[in-house]
């Protein structure tokens, strides 16, 4: 069994950084800059290159559905660390539901003045 697979069939242990941006969705550069920004800890091969295990290829996943969702990186760092949406301060988690709010309130208000 190589170092690259876990006992079991086709399931590897290690990605290379190519593998894990295609997979995610992201390029090289980002996962590099997120990996200083979000304090990312990757294991490294002993040339020095990233290797990344199927947990860190899923912490990226979410890293990037959060930044999708609306979070700056701040607030992405804060739901990877384990705090709830609950806790996170309001200039983080509420840009994108402000939008929504005053989307609803224009289209309610619009609603009543159809109704009178």
């Amino acid at each position: 069994m190589s170092i690259n697979q876990e006992p079991g069939p086709g399931r590897k242990m290690f990605y290379s950084t190519g593998e894990v941006c295609r997979r995610v969705g992201i390029p090289a550069h980002k996962l590099r800059y997120w990996e200083k920004r979000l304090e990312l800890k990757f294991h490294r091969s002993k040339a020095g290159r990233r290797i990344f295990r199927r947990e860190d290829v899923d912490l990226l996943a979410r890293v990037v559905k959060c930044v999708q969702e609306g979070y700056a990186l701040k607030g992405a760092k804060m739901i990877i660390k384990g705090m709830s949406q609950m806790e996170l301060p309001l200039d983080s988690s509420m840009g994108p539901l402000k939008k929504v709010v005053r989307r609803v309130r224009r289209e309610l208000a619009d609603l009543l003045d159809w109704l009178r």
